[in-house]
């Protein structure tokens, strides 16, 4: 039986409705389990999950601990029950595609019909996760961030707001199917009391503003709200940071017992530097005692986004023998095509030519990845101009490199023997790994300094930036390797076991390689000073250092890493300067300079 701590106990003790702040790796769902299973059986308790898997863990777990009075449910599984099967809606996916052409069932669809469409969808969407009772309520337009795309917007908002509420009564008449978001709406819009006497709502953090609404109605119900607010990072799901809706009282878990004190002691730095916008945030984090080192069985490379993760794993696999697997959480399949407009498959077909083979209508109406492009810019699809980024760098040989990943990669039911697994921050939220390599993707603190001037960066943003680098860094069991540039300047303890900097621009490869040795690629200085010393196979030129490669150098450019380099090219900043900054050589500074046609070839 599995000894509670303090403060898990003191949560056990409460019986009226209170908020859970829980650190990663503080064992929330061991706590809510214990929590049910001390109150009586004949009491009737809803557990709702985030999303599916969380809810087929939970099933597990309180099956497991014998708990059987637990109804396990997420939001979107009581309103398909309250409202689909009730009223008879047909569940569908909505594309731009099909919404132009319920726009505008008798006009020949130009791209402008498309980037109407991608507006009226995100415009419903914030309305359906919203507390709103009408369409009218949201002003859409502070939503927009290209200045151009807003002046268009602005000018014709009221047709906008029309065609929006066209859609949501096609949707509502059965005249179209019904997108997930309505459906939810209605259930929120129907005021339902759920006939439970405890209500127990985890990842609060992540929830929309609609689940909360359904929650904070259920008045004759004991709620218990868990979650960290330094890990909400769904904002762009329109999740809202939950924990301070709710005026209850604070009980916290601050003991991890995932990762050594060291890791722990990164993620608080990592989480302090939101001090830079807004006020120092509260953190406490415990983390496990030293112990002895047990074998590495399980190990991930985490990045930002899906296309920084396929071009590790691209340099990774390429270096490695035809019995080297991987796993993707969640399936490559989902990366490579993924439920969003716009996928690499897609985009890849376009660029070759091959349309014939191009799911996505838009995509397939498309002339160029130019035009792509600037649809990609108008609608804010970020993932879509991420994508064409990949191609364009790789290519025609970019199919022969996607099928060497589809060859290594392995059936869901043998994940477990992948030699290295790979994950989006969002897709591994909730998991664990004993080692964990972080992409270059991430937004750091340097960074953070220049966008906290950007008119356009809001706070709440920057804090998700910041919170997708703590959670990523919150993964790792034992080791973590990350680049220099992830590391906060108020970090000042020595690197030591538990944690690596990545240096070199192939630094993947080579840490995987390294680690297989029992090696390790980066040491503190004391621990440098121990080691013997190598005969250099190349003899410097008499007098000079040897060089050293920046720690970016070579690497994939992200989003980030270009906004960042134009903001201070534009403000003069010497290339020198920008160069250290994000770890890079000055003639990689050049090279992107003239690509983006800000410097003459």
């Amino acid at each position: 039986m599995i000894k509670l701590t303090d403060e898990q106990q003191a949560i056990l003790s409460t019986t009226g409705n209170i908020r859970i702040n829980a650190v990663a790796g503080s064992g929330k769902t061991t706590t809510l389990v214990a929590y049910a299973k001390s109150r009586h059986p004949s009491m009737r308790i809803l557990y709702l999950a985030f999303n599916k898997s969380v809810k087929d863990e939970a099933i597990r777990k309180f099956a497991e601990a014998g708990v059987n009075n637990v109804t396990v449910e997420t939001a979107h599984s009581l309103a398909f029950r309250g409202v689909v099967r009730r009223y008879g809606f047909e569940i569908g996916f909505h594309s731009p595609l099909m919404i132009a052409q319920f726009l505008f069932p008798d006009q020949h669809l130009i791209p402008d019909h498309f980037v109407t469409a991608t507006h009226v969808q995100h415009f419903a969407s914030l309305f359906c996760n919203s507390t709103a009772q009408k369409v009218s309520e949201i002003d859409y337009r502070k939503y927009i961030k290209d200045p151009a795309e807003l002046k268009r917007i602005d000018h014709h908002y009221d047709l906008l707001e029309l065609h929006t509420r066209q859609y949501l009564a096609a949707m509502h008449k059965r005249q179209i199917v019904c997108s997930h978001d309505f459906y939810l709406k209605l259930f929120q819009l129907d005021n339902p009391q759920l006939s439970f006497d405890t209500i127990l709502f985890d990842e609060a953090q992540d929830a929309s503003p609609v689940m909360v609404a359904i929650v904070k109605a259920q008045n004759h119900a004991v709620r218990v709200v868990v979650g960290d607010s330094h890990q909400q990072i769904y904002r762009w799901r329109h999740a809202v940071n939950s924990m301070e809706l709710f005026d209850y009282p604070q009980y916290t878990l601050t003991q991890s017992f995932r990762f050594p004190q060291l890791i722990a002691d990164l993620a608080i730095e990592t989480v302090r530097t939101k001090r830079h916008f807004m006020p120092m945030p509260q953190i406490v984090l415990r983390g496990t005692e030293p112990t002895a080192e047990v074998p590495i069985k399980t190990r991930a490379v985490i990045g930002r986004t899906n296309i920084s993760l396929l071009a590790e794993a691209i340099s990774l696999v390429k270096s490695k023998g035809e019995n080297y697997k991987i796993w993707f959480e969640g399936h490559i399949n989902s990366y490579l095509f993924g439920d969003e407009e716009g996928s690499l498959s897609d985009v890849l077909n376009l660029f070759n030519g091959k349309k014939e083979f191009i799911r996505n209508e838009m995509v397939k109406r498309c002339v160029d990845l130019e035009e792509l492009k600037e649809y990609s810019k108008r609608t804010g699809e970020t993932q879509l101009t991420r994508s064409i980024d990949l191609v364009n760098k790789h290519g025609k040989a970019l199919p022969s490199l996607i099928a060497l990943l589809r060859k290594r990669h392995v059936e869901p039911e043998m994940r477990h023997t992948a030699d290295c697994c790979f994950s989006t921050v969002h897709r591994c939220k909730g998991l664990e790994y004993d080692e964990v390599f972080l992409c270059g993707d991430f937004t750091h603190e340097k960074m953070i300094h220049v966008f906290k001037e950007d008119p356009d960066r809001t706070p709440e943003e920057l804090a998700e930036e910041v919170n997708l680098l703590y959670v990523a860094i919150t993964r790792a069991k034992q080791r973590l390797h990350l680049p220099k540039e992830c590391v906060p300047e108020s970090f000042k303890q020595p690197m030591r076991h538990s944690i690596k900097l990545i240096r070199d621009s192939d630094s993947m490869e080579k840490l995987d390689a390294a680690a297989s040795r029992k090696e390790w690629f980066w040491r503190s200085a004391g621990e440098r000073s121990a080691q013997p010393k190598r005969e250099r196979k190349t003899r410097e030129p008499k007098g000079s250092e040897p060089r050293e490669k920046p720690g970016s150098a070579g690497t994939f450019w992200s989003k980030s890493d270009e906004e960042f380099l134009k903001s201070e090219f534009k403000k003069g900043t010497p290339p020198r300067m920008i160069a250290d900054t994000l770890g890079r050589t000055r003639g990689a500074i050049t090279s992107r300079l003239k690509l983006l046609h800000l410097i003459e070839e």
